[in-house]
């Protein structure tokens, strides 16, 4: 099993998580997550994060 931290580098906050899979694997199924209208909170951040980004805020 393997613990993980992610950062948001604009406000901190911060999420912890755990899994048995590999983190690129995690990390793919938390990114495909909020595609499929997922109603996590980590994923809804991803989310937010991917439209201040592409527009360049």
């Amino acid at each position: 099993m393997i613990i993980y931290k992610a950062t948001n580098l604009i406000n901190n906050k911060t999420y912890i998580g755990q899994t048995v899979l590999d983190l690129n694997t995690r990390r793919r199924q938390h990114e495909n997550s909020y595609k499929y209208k997922s109603c996590y909170a980590f994923s809804r951040a991803i989310k937010n994060m991917v439209k201040r980004i592409l527009n360049g805020k």
